[in-house]
C-alpha cells in the first residue's frame, strides 16, 4: 500500500549517504530568476534548511546528487547518486491534461516497458508529477549516467510526455516533499510524496532497462 512520506524520509531515500548536499531557492517575488544555493553537510541540515525556506514562502529545491565540495553545483563536482528520476509536466501544451493521466502513462511505462510495477516514490509537485526509482546503495556518476541514459531512451520510445532532458541532467534540482509550490503565490500547492515500493538494486534496475533498450 502507498504510504505518505515526510521531508526527511524522502531525502534519505533519494539522496546518497555521504557528500555535500545543496538546497536551492528563489527569494520571494523572484520566481524564475537566478537560484540562491546553500550547501548542507548532512540530511538533517538539508531537511531543516528546506523547511525554513518554504515557511518563508520561497520556492525551494534540492540537488539530486551529492557533491565533492560546497563550492558549486555542477556536473563535474558530483560525487554520488541514489536514485533515477523523471519529471512530468501537466496542463501545458504537449503534456498531459491531468496528473491522473500522467500517472497512468507513467505506470504503463513501468509495467509494459521496464517490467516493474511502479516507481519506488511518487511526488505530486503541485502542478506536475515526479517519479523516483530509489536504490539500495549509493552509485557513482558513471553508474548513474548509464542508468539515466537508458531510462531516457525507454521513455522516449514509449512516448512518455516527460522532460527527457531532466532525466539525464546530472546536476538537476527538483522540489522536495513537505514544501510548497509558490508558482502561483495566491494559491500555494503542497508538494506531497508517497512510498510505493521498496528500494531497487541498481544493478537489477540497469539490467531491466538494458534488456529493453
Amino acid at each position: 500500500m502507498p504510504s505518505m512520506i515526510d521531508t526527511g524520509e524522502f531525502l534519505r531515500a533519494v539522496l546518497p549517504s555521504k557528500g555535500v548536499y545543496f538546497a536551492a531557492h528563489f527569494p520571494p517575488n523572484s520566481y524564475g530568476r537566478r537560484f540562491s544555493q546553500d550547501p548542507c553537510w548532512d540530511h538533517n541540515q538539508l531537511t531543516a534548511t528546506l523547511r525554513v525556506l518554504s515557511q518563508h514562502h520561497q520556492d525551494v529545491y534540492f540537488a539530486l546528487a551529492s557533491y565533492r565540495t560546497g563550492d558549486n553545483r555542477t556536473g563535474s563536482n558530483t560525487k554520488l547518486y541514489r536514485a533515477a528520476w523523471t519529471d512530468i509536466d501537466v496542463g501545458k501544451p504537449g503534456t498531459y491534461a491531468t496528473q491522473t493521466e500522467a500517472i497512468a502513462s507513467l505506470f504503463d511505462l513501468c509495467r509494459r516497458v521496464i517490467g516493474i510495477a511502479a516507481p519506488t516514490i511518487l511526488v505530486n509537485s503541485g502542478y506536475g508529477v515526479h517519479a523516483y526509482w530509489s536504490f539500495t546503495r549509493d552509485i557513482t556518476p558513471d553508474e548513474w549516467q548509464r542508468i539515466a541514459q537508458r531510462l531516457r531512451a525507454l521513455e522516449e520510445h514509449a512516448g512518455l510526455k516527460a522532460d527527457h532532458n531532466i532525466t539525464v541532467d546530472a546536476a538537476r534540482v527538483l522540489r522536495p516533499v513537505g514544501t510548497y509550490n509558490f508558482k502561483r503565490p495566491e494559491e500555494p500547492k503542497p508538494v506531497k510524496g508517497w512510498r510505493l515500493s521498496p528500494d531497487l538494486d541498481p544493478d537489477d534496475f540497469l539490467a531491466a532497462l538494458t534488456t529493453r533498450c
